[in-house]
């Protein structure tokens, strides 16, 4: 109501002095006429302001007084300076605003009628104006006055009832305004704004046993007001009658009970109801130190169009800057709050709240409307303690349900009955004392809840309690219908799962799960959750999933679970570990700062699975030790896609005290289709269990393990975006089966299994980007192999093993190091063992991509404990003691580069085992057999650019090698940077090509035979490139001979050295084929007119040679640079021959068929048996006197001889005598560097 301020200043110019001796009033500011009528009077004013002093102002029964004013907003003060009460029992009409101050006391009787404009009655008086303030009225009085209706009071606009105590047993309504009672010795009223009414309060006074507002009438305006200073009275609001408030265009009902530091009760019948003109729900706010609703209260804000909302206690979580809080809030148990949307539209918004201690046993109704819209939202918090046993509804037919927000200090979900509070039933106050800072809800009163609203639980924490949420007793719930709501916990301390959770939604209800702690979340309980939508929870601090038990979870579109620090499914001593299965299209994500998983996460059907660590993942070992149990640490899913990202390690272990200890990341099932993708920030490793008698303790990032499995297929790549250091898979600790791989597996199998899926970095075709080094080593025991590939799998009976896939790594620099015992391999590639029956190997349409960055090593086992392993890279079907029906291999490519020095070593002590570099082959025990049966289609790529040495030691065979049956098109390049080294100290060192070979080796090529052969051997064409050396020396220890050679067996053969090619002892260059054999020596030199030092060296029983007619050419530098024997042995093998034939120098400078000069390569000439050709010609300056071109009679010859000198040393590498041509310039330079070497 706006008070004109004129009206408060000329209320100081009052003077009782002015009276007139015989009538009880006097007009002291405006004009008036009085007039008496007919059973009263009719005061006319002819000004909007007018004020009039009483001695006293009675209304008798049936009496009328008539304040006629020019306008409706006219204001006429009443103001009686005597000493009597008003009683009003007759009737008050104005037009305009009436104002009626009495300090004594104002009393409206049964009978009374009040119809004004406005009404103002105030038993506080008027106060000196403080001209600071200027649109302000301040009233105070400290007399014990009160305002009583017991009539009807009728305004167009407000009504302001003020005094210390007000009591409405009728009826006051305002069609256009608001109703305002205000209880208190000190008022404050300002003009405008909604919040214009403040009760002003010195220090606390001792309440009296009185009410400061009863209303247990009805009160219906747009806006009503109910405010009470608490502190003086014992109840400061109480209400038992009916409030309604109806809001009009433009201003929405509102109703406000409010009562700072006093209690507002209400009971009996008590109604507030608040709508607005527009069909949405009004507002009821009840804000006060303490609320206690009672009876058959009802509020109801419900509408054709919802949107309601209740205030009692405070707003949303106590944090409403509109609102003060309660300390304790009750609402008993026949209460009922409504907030519906009854046709369209949410249902509304209702918050109970305290600061204190909050109970709930009423009931609360926020409704979706029948036609559309959702459910609404309610809240029901206790910042230290809450009970709640009430029930609530946020249904919506045909929209989502809606929210119940729980929020309490500590809260606890039991089978115990409600507690932690009671009232004690004094009178005239019945005080709620809660007996503990926590709550507990009875598991029936959540299941209630459950059914008719999303329930959200809020803890805080105080100084009475910690703020967890804790399950304590067997919980079950099972979803009624497709109402049935999500369950939301958020605690400001821990969430503890401390005995079974069971929650069962309708499938189609799309309910949620979400745990939020601000430290930790412990499950120490099963917990089983079917057909929600959604399941979140997150930890501030820890989340453990405990020892024994099991987080199942069916039917969940999406698992998120968070730590802020660690995450951990534990594992004991005795028992099983924690674990978390989910199936049925779920998909999970576990983030922390650290993961630890000692037990297992494991999809049996559809979903995608992620593990997100800022700093370590370690997966495994179990530490049981006693119960006997087979217990894992595994991650799997069985159709969709794991994702592993650490920031620092990715570690996985195989257990130590028990069997079945495996770590995998991967699915260890039939029909598995799962990509795996995994970004390392530091290392990635896996470690095989631990050297005592346990087996299958492996460690496996892919699908399958130890074990058999019926007849399957296991599909999937496997994505390595990063690896930041190193990668180690390392079984050396492992006993039977405690293997590492990175890849698919199936041991001990004799069903029909398919692998299939790449090994690859990012992208496809892209290299495993490993920024350190990878080292590889394989165990001691059967069956503890280490690969990076698919394989390893022991197959029998009649069963076929189909591998495919192309596996690509790259690191700085690699080892791998083959075992001391059966099936140890440690490989790139593919790694199969027939053991028994008649097996059946099938490697399909692979690639075999390995990248050194600096040193490659490969390295057979060194055969300790009774076998040796092989190095494997490529592809190797290893038969033991079966008949296989097949083993076919079909690798597309095979491609090896190495930027630093490539090393091949044999085992030490035991023949049983080979070192397999590269390639697609089978093999025994003791040798590798070229016996695949279908169509191999392998390219071989080696790319080094160090060193490459090949070195077999003690009955170890090196096999480089890029299939098995000749295929066009199919090539062996090898291309160093260095020198290629290959020796064979007592097996031997093959390179075999199934159709053309090539190789470009930067510096020296070395073969180098001694009990057992060094070979180089293609199918086809054969072409080799050497920037400086070629030495061929095989061995003979007097009884028996190895060969070293350099063979084809169709097409050309071409082998150009920059400098000498030489052909020491038991050395041959051979094609098998009718094709040509070129050898080029001096080839730094290839331009006419350069003669260079290389030179041509053939030792005894050496040879160069065809089977066929292909033409045989030699070219070579000068001939006194070569040295070519023409000595026979008594053999079989001719030695010392150029095809068969014994070299015998013809004249100088004289072309034959066996000698041509002044001649470069090539040249299309070719004699039989053989031609050698020289870059020598006779007498060119002599020639040149003539002023003649000699190219006229030799088109390629050298102009100017130059003086050369020759010098012999004897080289260690070949234990022969050499001889080297130098520029006499370059002579002293070379002799140095020759005895460095020394």
């Amino acid at each position: 109501m706006k008070i004109n301020i004129i009206i408060l200043i000329l209320l100081l110019i009052v003077n009782a002095g002015l009276f007139a001796n015989d009538c009880d009033f006097q007009t002291l500011l405006g004009k008036t006429l009085v007039s008496k009528v007919e059973n009263g009077l009719e005061i006319k004013s002819f000004d909007d302001n007018v004020i009039i002093n009483w001695d006293k102002f009675n209304i008798n029964e049936n009496e009328i007084i008539n304040f006629v004013q020019p306008h409706d907003y006219s204001c006429v003060l009443n103001r009686i300076i005597g000493q009597t009460k008003t009683t009003i029992l007759g009737s008050l009409l104005s037009n305009g605003k009436v104002f009626l101050i009495n300090p004594n006391g104002i009393i409206i009787g049964k009978n009374a009628q009040i119809d004004v404009d406005s009404f103002f009655a105030s038993t506080l008086d008027l106060k000196e104006v403080d001209f600071n303030f200027d649109n302000e009225m301040f009233l105070e009085s400290h007399l014990d006055t009160s305002i009583i209706n017991l009539g009807k009071i009728n305004a167009k606009n407000d009504v302001y009832l003020i005094s210390k105590t007000i009591k409405n047993k009728s009826q006051i309504e305002s069609s256009c305004g608001d109703i305002n009672l205000i209880a208190s010795t000190k008022v404050l009223i300002k003009p405008e704004g909604n919040n214009n009414i403040f009760i002003l309060s010195e220090d606390k006074e001792i309440p009296k046993e009185e009410v400061g507002i009863n209303n247990s009438g009805l009160l219906k305006g747009v806006k009503i007001k109910l405010i009470s200073n608490g502190n003086i009275y014992a109840n400061a609001i109480k209400h038992t009658g009916k409030i309604e408030s109806n809001g009009i265009k433009n201003i929405n009902g509102e109703v406000y009970l409010v009562a700072k530091d006093g209690l507002i009760q209400t009971k009996k019948n008590a109604q507030l109801i608040a709508k607005n003109e527009n069909s949405t729900g009004g507002q009821v706010n009840i804000l006060a130190d303490e609320i206690r609703l009672e009876g058959n209260t009802l509020i109801d804000v419900s509408s054709k169009l919802g949107e309601g909302e209740v205030n009692i206690g405070g707003g949303y979580q106590g944090k409403d800057q509109r609102f003060f809080n309660s300390q304790m809030t009750s609402v008993s148990e026949n209460v009922k709050i409504n907030s519906d949307a009854i046709i369209n539209g949410n249902g509304g918004k209702v918050i109970l709240w305290s600061d204190g201690w909050t109970s709930f046993l009423g009931d609360i109704s926020s409704r979706g409307g029948s036609e559309n819209g959702d459910g609404g939202f309610i809240e029901v918090s206790g910042l230290k303690n809450l009970i709640y046993r009430g029930r609530v509804n946020t249904k919506a037919l045909n929209g989502k349900t809606g929210t119940l927000l729980l929020d309490p200090s500590d809260i606890t979900i039991s089978a115990a009955a409600t507690s932690n509070g009671a009232f004690d039933g004094g009178s005239p106050t019945d005080t709620f004392t809660p007996t503990a800072a926590t709550a507990n809800i009875l598991n029936t009163d959540l299941t209630l809840a459950l059914d008719a609203a999303n329930v959200v639980i809020d803890t805080t924490s105080t100084s009475l309690s910690s703020g967890d949420i804790s399950f304590t007793a067997l919980y079950t719930y099972t979803s009624a219908g497709t109402a049935g709501g999500s369950l939301t916990l958020n605690a400001d301390n821990d969430i503890n799962i401390n005995s079974a959770l069971i929650l069962t939604f309708d499938v189609s209800s799309l309910a949620n799960l979400n745990f939020n702690a601000g430290n930790d979340i412990l499950i120490d309980a099963d917990l089983n959750v079917d057909n929600a939508n959604n399941i979140t929870m997150i930890a501030g601090n820890d989340f453990t999933i405990s020892t024994t038990n099991t987080f199942d979870c069916d039917n969940v579109s999406s698992i998120q679970l968070t730590a802020g620090a660690t995450f951990t499914i534990a594992n004991s001593g005795t028992g099983t570990p924690g674990n978390i299965d989910f199936s049925l299209s779920d998909n999970l994500g576990i983030t922390a700062n650290d993961i630890t998983i000692l037990g297992q996460i494991d999809n049996s059907f559809i979903g995608d699975l992620s593990l997100t660590a800022t700093n370590d993942i370690n997966i495994g070992p179990s530490t049981n030790d006693s119960s006997g149990a087979n217990v894992q640490s595994r991650v799997s899913t069985n159709t969709g896609t794991i994702s592993v990202v650490a920031g620092n390690d990715l570690i996985l272990t195989g257990g130590t005290t028990d069997d079945e200890q495996f770590a995998q990341i991967g699915r260890k099932a039939t029909n598995v289709n799962c990509d795996i993708h995994l970004t390392v920030g530091r290392d990635l490793k896996l470690i095989a269990g631990g050297a005592g008698l346990e087996n299958d303790c492996f460690a496996l990032i892919g699908h399958g393990g130890s074990g058999g499995f019926s007849d399957s297929s296991m599909i999937g790549d496997i994505i390595i975006h990063n690896i930041g250091r190193n990668c180690i898979l390392d079984s050396t600790n492992g006993f039977n089966d405690c293997f590492t791989q990175i890849g698919h597996s199936a041991m001990n199998d004799s069903n029909n299994l398919t692998f299939s899926g790449d090994i690859r970095g990012p992208s496809a075709g892209s290299y495993v980007p490993i920024q350190g080094d990878l080292d590889i080593f394989a165990g001691n025991e059967n069956q503890t192999y280490a690969i990076i590939g698919h394989g390893g799998s022991n197959i029998s009976g009649g069963g076929t093993l189909t591998l495919s896939g192309d596996i690509l790594v790259q690191a700085n620099n690699i080892e791998i190091e083959g075992g001391d015992s059966q099936d140890t391999a440690a490989a790139v590639g593919f790694q199969v063992r027939m053991s028994a029956g008649t097996p059946s190997a099938i490697i399909n349409n692979s690639n075999v991509k390995l990248k050194a960055l600096d040193n490659l090593l490969v390295k057979a086992g060194t055969g300790a404990s009774g076998g040796g392993g092989p190095g494997l890279i490529g592809a190797l079907i290893n038969t033991t003691d079966v008949t296989r029906t097949s083993a076919f291999i079909d690798i597309d490519l095979i491609d090896i580069k190495c930027l630093g020095r490539t090393t091949l070593l044999g085992g030490r002590t035991n023949p049983n085992e080979n070192i397999i570099l590269l390639g697609a082959m089978t093999a025994d025990l003791d040798s590798v057999l070229i016996t695949t049966l279908g169509t191999s289609r392998s390219n071989l790529n080696i790319d080094i650019e160090g060193n490459f040495s090949a070195i077999s030691r003690n009955g170890e065979t090196i096999f480089i090698q890029n299939g098995t049956t000749t295929t066009a098109g199919k090539t062996l390049n090898i291309k160093t940077g260095q020198d290629f080294f290959m020796m064979a100290e007592s097996k031997g060192v093959q390179v075999n090509a199934i159709d053309t070979a090539v190789l470009d080796i930067a510096q020296d090529l070395s073969l180098l035979s001694d009990t057992e052969p060094c070979i180089i051997d293609a199918q086809n064409t054969l072409n080799i490139t050497v920037g400086r050396d070629v030495d061929v020396i095989g061995h003979c220890d007097g009884s028996s001979f190895t060969r070293a050679t350099i063979q084809n067996r169709a097409g050309n053969l071409s082998i150009k050295a920059g400098r000498d090619i030489t052909l020491g002892p038991w050395g041959e260059i051979a094609n098998l084929g009718s094709g040509e054999i070129a050898v080029v020596v001096d080839n730094d030199f290839p331009n006419k007119w350069d003669i260079g030092s290389g030179s041509f060296f053939m030792n005894v029983h050496t040879e160069v040679g065809r089977s066929g007619g292909g033409i045989v050419r030699i070219f070579t530098a000068s001939r006194s640079q070569n040295f070519i024997t023409n000595q026979f042995g008594t053999s079989t093998f001719v030695n010392g021959a150029i095809n068969n034939n014994v070299f015998t120098q013809g004249p100088l400078f004289v072309n034959s068929a066996i000698e041509q000069w002044a001649t470069y390569f090539s040249s299309s000439f070719g004699g039989e048996p053989f031609t050698i050709f020289y870059k020598d010609f006779p007498f060119p300056s002599i020639l040149s006197l003539f002023g003649q071109d000699p190219t006229f009679l030799y088109p390629d010859y050298e102009l100017f001889y130059k003086p050369f000198y020759i010098y012999l040393y004897y080289d260690p590498l070949i234990r022969l005598p050499k001889q080297r041509k130098v520029p006499w310039n370059q002579l002293n330079e070379k002799i140095d560097l020759y005895k460095s070497q020394l």
